[in-house]
Formats: structure tokens, sequence, C-alpha cells
């Protein structure tokens, strides 16, 4: 849960803090949620990163509370590398949303405090197995005005209140805005999926410019009349979505473990 090179995901969501808003919906057993942020870093190219990120969150909270979702994440793998088969991922989100967990690990190692989980729901073996029109619904699609396509695309806000909760630092709110209305499309070929869409259409990442240029301006124009998503344009409510809110208040470390259930042994202490 570290900080990385910014990097927008399909829908223009940092990826860092797709990351984070996985966990949190994890967290709060909310599926729904959970599976939009798991399938937004997937279908944005990160297939493998998006199973070892969950195996991530399996081993720092599952692993002591829930003794059979090893073996049953190491079933999912196998299914996945046989038919690479997205609604196994889904399966595997979806079937952790119903687990208990035990934050002890994660308070530790990441927020350095100590402390006991409480009761916060019954262990159960449940295995959810999703249906291929439930997950439709997560697939990559374009609007048909194509600078409609984030909102109608961009269901959730992403949750930026835990940056300095995992010391994670982002760039201020108006940098932001500049990466946002600027340079957006620089941040997104990162991304496998826009990568290959900047390829398709005859363009090159330009670091030193921070933008993408086209070998004529046929191609470019006929890019973005393909992906044109016009960030810059959107209403406030969707640019909030994947931007976040200017000044947004930070949760603190005792907020957060009461928020989930984690009682806390020993006095919080300032960290660097």
């Amino acid at each position: 849960m570290e900080a990385s090179q910014i990097t927008f995901t399909r829908y223009l969501y940092d990826k860092t803090e797709v990351k984070h808003s996985l966990f949190l919906s994890i967290l709060q057993h909310d599926i729904h949620e959970s599976l939009f942020w798991g399938y937004e870093l997937y279908y944005s190219g990160f297939e493998e990163e998006a199973f070892e990120f969950i195996t991530l969150i399996l081993n720092t909270i599952y692993k002591d509370s829930c003794s059979f979702i090893q073996s049953y994440y190491d079933e999912t793998i196998e299914k996945w590398n046989t038919d690479n088969n997205p609604i196994h991922f889904g399966n595997l989100i979806a079937t952790l949303c119903t687990k208990k967990y035990d934050l002890k690990q994660f308070c530790k190692e990441y927020l350095k405090v100590e402390g006991i989980q409480k009761e916060e729901r019954p262990k159960n073996v449940l295995i959810v197995e999703l249906q291929d029109d439930y997950i439709n619904e997560f697939k990559t699609k374009k609007s048909n005005k194509i600078y409609h396509t984030l909102k109608d695309n961009c269901i959730y806000s992403v949750h930026k209140n835990i940056n300095n909760l995992f010391n994670i630092s982002r760039p201020d709110y108006k940098q932001i805005k500049t990466n946002y209305h600027t340079h957006w499309l620089y941040y997104a070929g990162f991304s496998p999926i826009w990568e290959d869409r900047i390829i398709q259409f005859h363009g090159t990442v330009n670091h030193d410019r921070k933008c993408v240029d086209f070998i004529n301006d046929e191609c470019m124009e006929t890019f973005y009349e393909n992906f044109g998503f016009e960030p810059d344009e959107q209403n406030k409510e969707t640019q909030e979505k994947f931007m976040g809110k200017e000044n947004e208040k930070q949760i603190t470390i005792k907020e957060f473990c009461k928020k989930f259930h984690f009682q806390l042994l020993i006095k919080i202490k300032k960290r660097n």
C-alpha cells in the first residue's frame, strides 16, 4: 500500500487511490463497491497486479481469522490461470466481503498501533459465485457521446480521506487539477488500456512535456473522437468522484479503528 508513479485508470481514477478504495470497501463488506474498484483496476489492464493486491489483503487481514480462505484463493487462481475468466476475480472479492477479518497485523505494520479485533461478524464458509450478468456492468464502456463516458461510468467517489493514514504523499489539489485538465492523457498512458489506445492511433508519450504526441493531426483528431473523455469539462460532481474534494478531512487512526471495530491497547504516538 505504497505510493507509486501517478497512473490514471480506464475511467481516470488515480490507481493508488483505487487500491485504497478497494481495501476500504472490502472492510465495509460492500460487495458492489468492492467489485467496482476491483474491476476498475482489472479492466485497466492490471489483472495480475489486481490479484497481487488481493493477495496482500488476504495475507494481512484474513489468514488468522478465516482459515479456509487460502485454499479457496489457490483454487481461484488456478481457475483463472486456466481460462482467464474475470468472473473468478469478482467471486474472490465478493467472497472476501462476507468474511470476518482481523486488523491486528495491518494496524501494527501500517499504522504502528496494537490492539484487538472485536467480534464484528460471525465466521462462515460461504463462497459467493456471481452470475455473468451481474459483472457485465463493470466491463469497460464508452457512452454514445464520448465526453459523457466519465459521468456515466464513474459510479463511486474515490476514498481520499485515508491518504494521510497510509502516509501517502499526493499532489496538492491545485496540482491535481492541472494533472487532469492539462496532462490527463499522459498519466493515463501508464495504464495498459490507455497505452494500447495511444499506440493504436500512432501516438507516443512525451515525458518532457507530459503529453502524447501523434504522428499527424488526423490521428490525433480520430483518437479524441474515440477517447476524448474531457475530464476538465465534467460537472463538479463527476470531477469530485475521480479527483476527490478539495480540503477533504482526513480520517485519524483512532477514527479508523473505531469504525472497523479494532480496540486499541496502547497510546497512539505521533508518526514522523
